[in-house]
């Protein structure tokens, strides 16, 4: 046997095919009864042997490398050849191997130079919810540090995500938990030095999980992050995973769809499942359960699979298992996916700290006067510091009073709650009655919102504006006042651009759309659907008379009184139920959060007439907003002076006793 050529560029298949066809016909033979009897690394596929038995030289390498994958198919190779006492082969191969692999990596080092490129094309920019059509802003410029606690906080009850924060971050602050850099999510954990394979970042709505990801995807690619860990970080979209999971693909295509150039190399990058990162972004936002497909589960990343089976195979360690997943997800969907992952570490998302909420408002503003004279107002507003921990509150805080400042307004009383903070935006955007959005599109796109929460759906198609009485001509003006948008992945398909104007719209149609809003509450009063809480919410901030009032103006009619009735008897009933069972008293939390939200004395005195004394467990492990661990901010809410309420603290928890009769 003389020495084997190396030829540039020539893949490691081709060259198996070469040192296979070197093997004398017995040779040969003796090689595929030896591949039939081989035993394959866990995560790859045993080489059928009814395919072995008649397969030519050609036609074994390609089974080799299907079920194998290229690397793995030389180290199966080599050991029969070991086996086989083919020495001189064996010495050969590893001579003319080193060469091939010095090639490889320059290639490799070429290819990964491309596909950083790539990546930094498509995440640099973002598109600002108040920006222009093709305006885009530099997404380091944008981004503000947010704080990330290593922890994982289970609650007795899981409010809906926007309302917990708000009242949790103050303690937890207080606590200090232990708090962790995005740099060092995969390192190993103190106790044990096991390096985590599994990171979750779970936080609330709005709180920029997305951006979060966007901002890893860009920082590896600019040399910034996980150099020595990862080779290769891909992101996959969960958003975009709906729209393809009738397709039936493999995976490798799946994670190449957007870069071509790399469908070639992408046998030798998956070989190496230890220097990848998959960034899952969005798991909550999946029209499809990873449960259902456990017994379909595949093992090789070329198989060709549809969608959901791919990403569970993923999801679940049975396809490359030595892989490392960062996956963002709401805090009330972990409990419904938690069971995907083996000893995961849990990260959440808490917000901005003190200093980067200025930081943030100097970036919005772009004028350090402005923003100091806007970031003034809500440092001495409690109840808007805290909200703005938040980036999406933040978002609409600074857009409000931007607003605001223009036209002269009283700044306080125009943010004072959440109904009328999100009012006040929409107030700015719409002319009561006016030309460019008719009344009739304004109850279409409510009668859509509300839809979409009860089927659990964020993106509409062109037959769900029809089906509500829009057209996609029609849909322009509310592209325009930046409350809806186009899906990045199909200009075919659209959606709020949150999830909480979803619902604050929903709210507006059941406001405006009689005996509708009791099927809501009944399903509110079910914890198992606390996914319509918040349009419960403003359906409460629709009572305050200032709110009510622009929600009439915008579409030319008189709310029913039978709603207030309705939400009166509905929330004497929930005082009522927990009043009399302790077990539910820090169910009450959530209850006098919809009183405060009215802020409508009559309403609150009507609620709270037959009681002459309410108790609040407020629980060490449902952390609330420091103010409420004070009589006065619970007076302001009862409409009543703070000696009327005693606060009372055991192990572990805070009872509240409000004498109502003071």
């Amino acid at each position: 046997m003389g020495p084997l050529r190396i030829n540039d560029g020539e893949s490691l298949r081709c060259r198996l095919v070469r040192y296979l066809e070197e093997l004398t016909d017995e040779e040969f033979k003796k090689f595929k009864l030896y591949l039939e009897d081989s035993s394959p690394r866990e995560g790859f596929l045993r080489v059928p042997r009814g395919q072995i038995k008649k397969a030519d030289n050609t036609d074994v390498a390609e089974l080799m490398v299907r079920h194998y994958g290229e690397c793995e198919a030389w180290d199966v190779a080599l050991m029969i050849w070991e086996k086989m006492g083919l020495r001189e082969l064996w010495e050969q191969f590893i001579l003319n191997i080193c060469l091939y692999f010095f090639i490889f990596h320059l290639t490799d080092i070429g290819n990964r130079r491309t596909y950083r490129n790539r990546i930094i094309e498509k995440f640099q920019l973002m598109r600002d919810r108040n920006s222009c059509p093709g305006e885009y802003e530099n997404l380091h410029h944008r981004f503000t540090q947010l704080l990330l606690l290593q922890e994982y906080r289970y609650r007795e009850q899981k409010e809906h995500e926007l309302l917990a924060s708000g009242r949790e971050h103050a303690e937890i602050m207080e606590n200090q938990g232990q708090l962790i850099e995005v740099a060092a999510l995969f390192d190993p954990y103190e106790k044990t030095g096991v390096h985590p394979q599994i990171v979750v970042l779970q936080g609330a709505a709005g709180i920029g999980k997305t951006t979060l990801a966007r901002k890893v995807m860009l920082d590896w690619a600019e040399g910034n992050l996980y150099q020595d860990k990862f080779h290769y970080v891909f992101y996959l979209s969960c958003r975009e995973m709906n729209h393809l999971r009738e397709k039936k693909t493999k995976f490798a295509d799946l994670i190449t769809n957007d870069w071509p150039s790399l469908e070639d190399p992408m046998t030798e990058i998956l070989s190496q499942p230890e220097k990848l990162l998959f960034v899952i972004d969005g798991l909550d936002e999946l029209k499809f359960s990873c449960d259902e497909h456990s017994f379909d589960l595949c093992k090789h990343w070329n198989q060709r699979q549809p969608v959901p089976i791919l990403l569970s195979s993923l999801l679940r360690k049975t396809m490359l298992p030595e892989s490392s997943l960062l996956i963002t997800t709401r805090l009330t969907a972990l409990g419904k996916c938690d069971f995907l992952f083996e000893n995961p570490r849990h990260v959440e998302i808490l917000g901005f700290s003190e200093e980067d909420r200025w930081k943030y408002f100097c970036n919005f503003f772009g004028d350090e006067d402005k923003a100091q004279q806007a970031f003034s107002l809500i440092v001495n507003n409690e109840t808007l510091f805290t909200m703005c921990f938040v980036p999406l509150m933040c978002w609409i805080i600074c857009t409000c009073l931007k607003q605001q400042m223009r036209r002269k307004k009283d700044l306080k009383q125009s943010s004072k709650t959440t109904t009328t903070l999100y009012m006040c935006y929409l107030s700015s955007l719409v002319t009561p009655g006016g030309r460019s959005c008719p009344v009739q599109h304004h109850r279409g796109l409510c009668r859509m919102a509300a839809e979409g929460i009860w089927e659990g759906k964020i993106l509409f198609d062109e037959d769900d504006l029809r089906r509500h009485g829009l057209e996609a001509s029609d849909v322009s003006a509310f592209l325009d006042m930046h409350i809806f948008q186009r899906d990045t992945d199909s200009e075919n398909c659209y959606s709020f651009i949150h999830l909480s104007f979803q619902e604050f719209f929903a709210a507006m149609f059941y406001a405006l759309e009689e005996e509708k809003e009791i099927n809501l509450l009944e399903k509110c009063r079910d914890s198992a659907t606390s996914f319509v809480a918040l349009t419960v919410h403003f359906l409460f901030g629709f009572l305050n008379a200032d709110n009510r009032k622009r929600l009439e103006e915008i579409f030319r009619c008189k709310i029913s009184q039978e709603i207030k009735i309705d939400l009166l008897q509905w929330i004497q009933a929930g005082i009522e139920q927990q009043h009399r069972d302790s077990s539910l008293r820090n169910d009450l939390l959530e209850i006098f959060s919809h009183l405060y939200e009215t802020q409508n004395e009559e309403f609150v005195t009507s609620a709270i007439a037959h009681f002459s004394e309410i108790s609040l467990n407020i629980y060490s492990n449902t952390p609330h907003v420091s103010s409420m661990h004070h009589p006065v901010p619970w007076a302001s809410v009862f409409h009543l002076p703070p000696q009327g309420i005693e606060c009372q603290s055991h192990v572990g928890e805070m009872v509240l006793i409000v004498n109502l009769k003071s």
